[in-house]
């Protein structure tokens, strides 16, 4: 498939030596680990400090404006990447979505469920643990783990600011590799740093995908 290759090319650990045959590049897969490495450390400290200023209290107003333009069925499988303790999973929720939410840090996904006065279910999955209540669903690990899968029945993506929450390294990875496990139907809507439309958020995402 198209997208393996160039996802196999972008992640450069491999190629061909002077005879033609496959050789493992390990400085690229290194460099690739220590970045996820570090990128997950940040993260996972800060939520651990409580330092959270990136943490929206209120519904996200463009979810609300442009969500209803994707015409979904409203019993459709939402996914939200990186998404934190975000209360748009809630309003996502009184839609009618099941909502799939991906996290990397625990200290996030127990906040959600408590400050919403929910308990969940939790059943470990290795490599994440997947946390269940009333149709919300938060699969907490590496988003780099994903695989199609656990994507199989998404049916759009609700992206909100995940980009900006990744060194510039790493943005056309994390592009390359949610495009790559998608269900080839599925949609999204993005807002990147304050986008103020579909279109523009599209154009942002398209431009980290080439």
């Amino acid at each position: 498939m198209e997208m393996s290759r160039i996802l196999h090319q972008h992640n450069g650990c491999s190629g061909l030596n002077d005879d033609g045959h496959n050789i493992r590049s390990f400085s690229s897969c290194s460099r690739l680990s220590y970045d996820t490495q570090m990128n997950n450390k940040y993260w996972l400290d800060r939520w651990e400090r409580a330092d959270i200023g990136f943490h929206q209290n209120d519904i996200n107003p463009y979810l609300r404006e442009y969500w209803q333009a994707l015409a979904l069925d409203s019993d459709s499988q939402v996914l939200v990447p990186m998404c934190g303790k975000s209360r748009d999973m809630l309003w996502l929720r009184e839609q009618g979505h099941q909502v799939l939410g991906v996290e990397l840090s625990r200290v996030a996904v127990q906040t959600f469920f408590s400050e919403n006065n929910l308990t969940p279910q939790c059943i470990d999955e290795h490599p994440f643990s997947r946390w269940e209540v009333n149709g919300i669903h938060i699969m907490c690990g590496d988003f780099f783990d994903l695989r199609e899968k656990d994507l199989a029945k998404v049916s759009a993506v609700y992206d909100r600011a995940s980009l900006v929450a990744l060194s510039p390294e790493m943005r056309k990875r994390y592009a390359h590799h949610l495009v790559g496990i998608l269900p080839s139907a599925s949609t999204d809507l993005a807002d990147y740093a304050g986008l103020s439309s579909r279109r523009d958020a599209r154009s942002a995402i398209s431009g980290c995908h080439g």
